[in-house]
């Protein structure tokens, strides 16, 4: 059963030679194979293009490369990437990772299955640099608990996201049909909490406990995921600064404004909408927190309307604020 009009997968790549060769054989291996990768490489330095275009000339299906004339960043690139693709499905794909031979298979089974569902992630099994397992997931170094699965399936990844993002875009496949809400990608925003934040807005998400890419934990990665013991949690609790916080409430407000822009008047959505300003409004209140300041009123306040609970860590942010500044 077909109801889709092509599968994109959209690769960002960057002095990637290393690993990208084993990663497009992983996506050329699929039991449902895609009908284009498009490739954005951000200015590599390296032998990563030489070795695309070796792979490229033996390719079944069509392998577009560009190749960026200055250097974008990340979150750019993959808005470069996925303004390329021409299907209907989009894949994302980081160039050091590697795919489970059945992934497209698994995943364009819920979108077919589930036509509300706007975007779908999985699970991850985590290798080191040398492709060595370890001995952890993607989920259980993010914190993606089965409290938060059976949420996010039943319709309130919303919710979930509005706490913190729990997509890993190398892990994700959406629909295309909201791009022109998608775009273009703020900086302030990495791509995959931008994607997924503004997608469970407008339509369903769908998480798939079960590992569908081996994911690399190295230290030239942009963002990784190690699972952080209780010392090491408390060690970043007490460096993080106001600024942080202040940070996730301008990019939130952005959130709210590109909603706003494409749907002004939605009643189905002006609750999600109170939700963001909800969020924006949370984290302000934690980045006034200081020193000198009385954090009492503050923190009690935000304890009381649940939303240390909502946008935050629970008991944990609340004692954060009350003792560790």
């Amino acid at each position: 059963m077909k109801n889709h009009n092509g599968l994109s997968v959209a690769l960002c790549t960057y002095n990637g030679q290393r690993y990208i060769l084993e990663q497009l054989q992983s996506i050329l291996n699929q039991t449902v194979l895609p009908d284009e990768i498009v490739i954005c490489d951000d200015g590599s330095t390296d032998s990563t293009l030489d070795l695309i275009r070796e792979i490229s000339a033996g390719s079944p299906i069509t392998i577009h490369v560009y190749e960026n004339e200055q250097n974008l960043g990340s979150t750019k690139n993959f808005e470069k990437a996925i303004d390329g693709c021409k299907g209907d499905l989009i894949f994302l794909a980081d160039q050091d990772d590697c795919w489970h031979i059945n992934k497209v298979e698994i995943m364009l089974e819920v979108f077919t299955n589930h036509p509300n569902i706007q975007a779908v992630f999985s699970n991850g099994d985590m290798m080191d640099s040398s492709g060595n397992d370890l001995d952890y997931t993607l989920w259980s170094a993010y914190g993606v608990t089965p409290q938060k699965q059976r949420m996010i399936n039943q319709g309130k990844a919303f919710e979930v996201l509005l706490n913190y993002n729990v997509v890993t875009g190398a892990t994700m496949a959406f629909r295309s049909e909201y791009k022109k809400l998608l775009f273009p990608f703020p900086n302030l925003w990495v791509h995959d909490g931008w994607i997924s934040l503004l997608l469970s807005a407008v339509g369903g998400i769908h998480c798939i406990d079960q590992p569908l890419i081996r994911y690399r934990q190295h230290d030239k990665q942009q963002i990784g995921a190690d699972e952080l013991n209780l010392r090491q949690e408390l060690r970043k609790a007490k460096i993080a600064d106001k600024g942080r916080y202040l940070h996730f409430a301008q990019q939130y407000l952005l959130a709210l404004e590109r909603l706003l822009s494409f749907f002004p008047a939605d009643v189905k959505k002006a609750g999600k909408m109170s939700l963001i300003s909800d969020k924006v409004k949370h984290s302000l209140k934690r980045g006034s927190i200081s020193r000198d300041s009385n954090r009492l009123p503050i923190v009690a306040k935000e304890l009381v309307s649940l939303r240390y609970f909502r946008y935050s860590n629970g008991l944990k942010s609340f004692m954060k604020d009350l003792f560790l500044y």
